[in-house]
């Protein structure tokens, strides 16, 4: 039993890890980030120590995931101290969340954190494949549709409806779309939400088949999309704001609404700047980014979850994250990008909060 212990701390090899972390560098950040995920639970305090330590090559976000994955060796020394009082220490929210780890890990919470992590490698593998398809001179819808399910959830479900459009495959795209209130189990307001999507779905169906473009709607169609950009906060408002702005000039927002207040004057509320009085708040550091930039994000107290959306200057979706924590880091994997600006929008209810991304490598 004691070889076998020996042979689990660290990979069998205390030494050797320790010599890895503690004269690594920036630019390996991502390769000995996922060796030492790999090798928890079973890291030595030493590495746990040093990990810590080189704050140069190791965001913050980094260094709370390894030391999650490790949960009984914070247990067995003061760890957790250390990494709050220590030079460049962890957020106080990251510290809370570690000592609430320390409180009790059982297998089946181990068990949960090696599913995330592995869910996590594959939901990167997945968008990977789906950047390498939308690159190619020619695009395999197929394929496209294929990755799209394997990385599942209900944006990936609308991408997958988007290839049988373009393909002009109109009867899959209306008979994949009315499948999702029961595919994703759709809460009463995410029904609304699909609600309107289908109706600027069966819209974009009816252009093409009349032979008519975005720019020839009638009065009526007209009024139902402006109906849409005001009130959808998912796909369809989205679609429906940039149709307006696009081909009618119409600069649409999702405004506070006033009432009838006697102001004497009021000008045009910023929803940007209201989500930030709201609390919603998101940052990108470093940025310009190389191999790995960090989202710090803040959610509105009446919020406890986001969704963090990643597209290229074309506006194409090639990343989309959940957030399920009133406040956190999310690290993101920029080497597949190409060098250039992106943009990111953090949203959580009805409020969000975008910007710009630049890639140098």
């Amino acid at each position: 039993m004691d070889v076998l212990y020996t042979s689990l701390v660290d990979g069998g090899n205390s030494q050797a890890l320790l010599v890895d972390v503690e004269n690594s560098y920036p630019e390996q950040m991502w390769t000995l980030y996922n060796d030492l995920l790999a090798r928890s639970p079973h890291l030595s305090r030493e590495v746990h120590i040093a990990v810590a330590d080189q704050t140069d090559v190791f965001p913050a976000s980094a260094i709370f995931d390894i030391m999650m994955a490790n949960p009984d060796e914070l247990k067995q020394y003061d760890l957790i101290t250390y990494l709050g009082t220590k030079d460049d220490p962890l957020p106080a929210y990251m510290i809370d969340i570690l000592r609430g780890v320390v409180g009790g890990t059982t297998y089946k919470t181990v068990l949960q954190g090696q599913m995330s992590y592995y869910h996590r490698l594959m939901t990167r593998a997945a968008n990977d494949v789906i950047r390498s398809i939308l690159n190619d001179t020619l695009t395999d819808l197929a394929q496209l549709r294929t990755w799209y399910g394997n990385l599942g959830g209900l944006r990936s479900g609308e991408q997958i409806v988007a290839t049988y459009m373009q393909e002009g495959n109109y009867t899959q795209a209306l008979a994949l779309a009315n499948a999702f209130p029961t595919t994703y189990k759709l809460t009463e307001d995410e029904l609304s939400e699909h609600g309107m999507y289908m109706e600027m779905l069966n819209l974009e169906i009816n252009l093409a088949q009349q032979s008519r473009t975005i720019f020839d709607l009638d009065s009526t169609e007209l009024a139902d999309v402006t109906t849409t950009a005001d009130k959808s906060s998912g796909t369809a408002g989205a679609f429906a704001r940039g149709l307006l702005q696009y081909a009618y000039g119409q600069h649409t927002c999702q405004c506070l609404d006033l009432g009838s207040q006697g102001f004497k004057r009021t000008g045009a509320i910023n929803p940007e700047s209201l989500a930030q009085a709201r609390g919603l708040t998101a940052e990108l550091r470093p940025n310009p980014a190389n191999e790995w930039t960090t989202v710090y994000f803040t959610l509105p107290l009446t919020e406890t979850q986001a969704t963090l959306t990643l597209t290229d200057a074309q506006g194409r979706q090639l990343e989309t994250f959940t957030l399920q924590c009133k406040e956190g880091q999310k690290l993101i994997d920029v080497r597949n990008l190409n060098a250039g600006i992106y943009f990111y929008t953090l949203t959580a209810g009805t409020h969000s909060r975008s910007g710009k991304l630049m890639v140098n490598h």
